[in-house]
This record gives C-alpha cells, sequence and structure tokens, in this order.
C-alpha cells in the first residue's frame, strides 16, 4: 500500500475505527489497547488497514448521502447496520486469505479478547445484537468462511431504483 496511514490513540473505550479516505487515519482506544499482545495489535491494524483498501470510508460518506436524500425510505436505514456488518466480514474474509487453521483461531482468540475487554468498560457492547455479531464472526473465522457483501450490493441497487 502506497498511501500513507496515520495511527491515532484516543482516550476511551470503542473498537478501533478508520476515517477519511484521502488521509485515512486509524483510531486505536488506548486504554484498551495497552492490554493487547503484539500478535492482536498486529492483526487489529491489518484489519483496519483492509477497510481503508476497501474504501469502506467513503462508502460510509455516500451511505449518509442516501440517507438524506432518501431519509423517508425504510429499506435505507434497515439496510445500513447490514452494510456495516458486511464492511466487518469482508475485512474478515480478506485478512483469513492464507491463514492457517491456528492463525484464525489466533484472529478469533484476538476479537474475543478485544470484546471482553472493552464490554467491561461500555454498555454498548454488552447488547446482545453486537454479542450476536462478534459470535457470527467468530463463526466465519474459524470456518474459514469468505463473506461477499451482498447488502452493499442490494443497497446500491434498491437507492438507484428508488
Amino acid at each position: 500500500m502506497k498511501q500513507d496511514i496515520k495511527i491515532m490513540q484516543k482516550e476511551g473505550h470503542f473498537s478501533p475505527y478508520t476515517y477519511g479516505f484521502i488521509k485515512p487515519k486509524i483510531v486505536l482506544p488506548s486504554l484498551l489497547f495497552h492490554q493487547l499482545s503484539l500478535s492482536e495489535k498486529t492483526i487489529i491494524l491489518k484489519h483496519e488497514i483492509i477497510h481503508i483498501q476497501h474504501h469502506d470510508g467513503l462508502m460510509n460518506i455516500i451511505m449518509v448521502i442516501i440517507q438524506i436524500i432518501y431519509w423517508m425510505n425504510p429499506f435505507v436505514w434497515l439496510a445500513i447496520p447490514y452494510i456495516k456488518e458486511d464492511q466487518e466480514l469482508y475485512c474478515d474474509s480478506e485478512l483469513m486469505i492464507g491463514m492457517s487453521h491456528q492463525q484464525r483461531y489466533e484472529y478469533g482468540q484476538t476479537l474475543l479478547h478485544f470484546s471482553f475487554l472493552s464490554s467491561h468498560h461500555t454498555l454498548s457492547n454488552t447488547l446482545s445484537s453486537k454479542k450476536k455479531f462478534v459470535k457470527k464472526r467468530i463463526h466465519y473465522i474459524v470456518k474459514g468462511q469468505i463473506h461477499h457483501n451482498h447488502w452493499i450490493k442490494l443497497f446500491v441497487m434498491g437507492s438507484l431504483i428508488s
């Protein structure tokens, strides 16, 4: 990757995220990040870099614009959470390419460890829907299943048809 990526740490208890598509930045929670091993930090950074390579920041801006234009369309509001899940599953799938079963296991352990650490600091990560999604991600990772972005395609097609 030829693009410079700035890595920042912020106080707080949240999941790592990326923003910006011209000058991308990866934001990491400093308190939780200090509790992770080097291999866990590496895999989290690789995951976030895939978001940048996949242009998820641009897609998120497009989703907001479509939400503004079609704010009365319930399909748009219902599709957004599934698209965000698809983005995560896509990054997991890309990260798993070439991984051994042991490496996939370690990646699943990293997700569990991070979920465990962050759930002790915030109520939002204890919601059952987030727990179900972590379970779904780990299922895909352990099985080595590749996930395809069906919701993004449906969202774009539905928005264009509306």
